[in-house]
């Protein structure tokens, strides 16, 4: 079962995405790349040589069109290999292996759960694992979480929502039969269980969201990088937003209360006209280590193709200020969390067996480790509440924080207690992603 539903995330990721050459043109260096293209070339030409050759019936032909494609084999082999040891990351998505159950058990530690949410036909399952055991739970029909799903919505703080919650929780969380002492909850989410707010589910536990168990097991751990330098941009500059819009955005409105939330969380900020790609791309060049990258900016989803959704930033002579999924898979991001404090940063394509694409997956491929996301449009002034939670539990002034999915937890539920923002739609939109360090 777990081999099952991480060989169909890995591959489902690549159908997302386009084909193999589009993505390798974003995430290797061009020696890797012209490595890779020459051996895919020799074993499609080869495989066309053996076809003809069959076709036509010559024997001596058909034996030495064999004999090239069993040389071709080999060399695409080598190349795959050669991509495997010299960029890691890429080939985690390029080139994607599932993890086994032992090795997923192997990497859970006491207290951590993994849930592998799937739906190999009309109904839902669940792979519950932890470090002692693993076992598969029947969720009921997909129709029924999709229904359940849809029902639930949490943008109006004025709408009701405890109905639709209690039905989420009969038909992801109670199945699941958690252990009490299961304190950190890892969600592989398929389908529209990516677009449910386990926060509000799950109560008292960390929550992280991981596009598989086998993505998981290739991030790295966070560390305090740079001394908790956190690189903040806010308030971008929209004024040239028909010019912003030439990559298909639309006239983008003015965000000034993020302009407080930057100064709030950085010890770096990029306000206005400042807040641009160039702004951004100049401060994460090599060598430049941040604890975090916050971007509090518009986010527009292109629910047709992930890799068109788009960060929308300042524009200026040099860029247009619109950042898509997949340029971010050509960025190298050093930093240990990326923060997108915008609107519904969390959402992206719906594919079968994966999850969702979009900005999540692209941070973590560009050497983020963990990603903080919301689920739909929030509240300005709560937002900014929350961050300021979150930082000051993660990132204290001179010494070690909590983790980020722990600080999280913390910061909604700070938000929470406060009458004026009880409602989940205040707190229960943001998701941390990868790691959760």
């Amino acid at each position: 079962v777990a081999f099952f539903l991480e060989s169909g995330r890995a591959g489902a990721l690549l159908e997302s995405l386009g084909d193999r050459e589009r993505l390798a043109a974003s995430v290797l260096p061009p020696a890797l790349q012209e490595a890779v293209a020459a051996a895919r070339g020799r074993e499609t030409a080869a495989r066309a040589a053996l076809q003809e050759a069959t076709d036509r019936g010559t024997l001596g032909w058909i034996a030495a069109a064999r004999k090239e494609l069993g040389a071709a084999n080999i060399a695409w082999r080598e190349a795959v290999e050669r991509v495997q040891r010299e960029a890691k990351a890429a080939a985690a998505v390029l080139y994607p292996r599932a993890a086994s159950l032992a090795e997923i058990q192997g990497a859970l530690r006491p207290g951590e759960a993994m849930v592998l949410y799937g739906r190999p036909g009309a109904e839902g399952v669940a792979l519950v694992a932890t470090a002692g055991e693993a076992r598969l739970v029947r969720l009921g029909p997909g129709k029924a979480i999709d229904e359940a799903a849809s029902a639930l919505s949490l943008h109006d703080p004025a709408g009701e929502h405890v109905e639709a919650l209690g039905n989420l929780s009969r038909l992801l969380v109670e199945p699941l039969a958690l252990d009490p002492g299961v304190r950190r909850l890892l969600v592989s989410p398929s389908d529209s269980t990516a677009f449910v707010p386990f926060a509000a589910l799950v109560p008292g536990r960390d929550v992280v969201f991981v596009p598989s168990a086998s993505a998981y097991l290739h991030l790295p751990e966070a560390g305090r990088s740079a001394g908790g330098r956190v690189l903040a941009l806010g308030d971008p500059e929209y004024a040239s937003a028909g010019r912003a819009g030439t990559r298909g955005g639309p006239a983008l409105t003015p965000l000034p209360a993020t302009r407080a939330e930057a100064k709030a969380v950085g010890t770096e900020v990029l306000l206005g006209a400042a807040a641009s790609e160039t702004g951004l791309r100049a401060r994460l060049a090599p060598g430049s280590r941040w604890r975090a990258v916050h971007l509090a900016c518009h986010g527009l989803q292109n629910p047709e193709d992930a890799t068109r959704s788009l960060l929308a930033l300042a524009a200026d002579d040099g860029n247009d200020g619109m950042i898509s999924v997949l340029d971010v898979y050509g960025l190298k991001v050093e930093a240990d969390l990326v923060v997108l404090s915008g609107c519904e940063t969390a959402r992206g394509r719906e594919v079968q067996a994966e999850g969702v694409m979009g900005f999540p997956r692209a941070f973590i491929l560009a050497g983020a480790p963990s990603i903080l996301v919301s689920l739909w449009k929030v509240d300005d002034e709560a937002t900014r509440a929350l961050m300021e939670a979150f930082y000051r539990r993660w990132n204290p002034p001179g010494g070690k924080g909590l983790s980020a999915a722990e600080s999280l937890r913390r910061a909604q539920e700070e938000v929470r207690d406060q009458e004026r923002w009880r409602h989940p739609a205040f707190w229960a939109a943001w998701q941390i992603w990868g790691r959760g360090d």
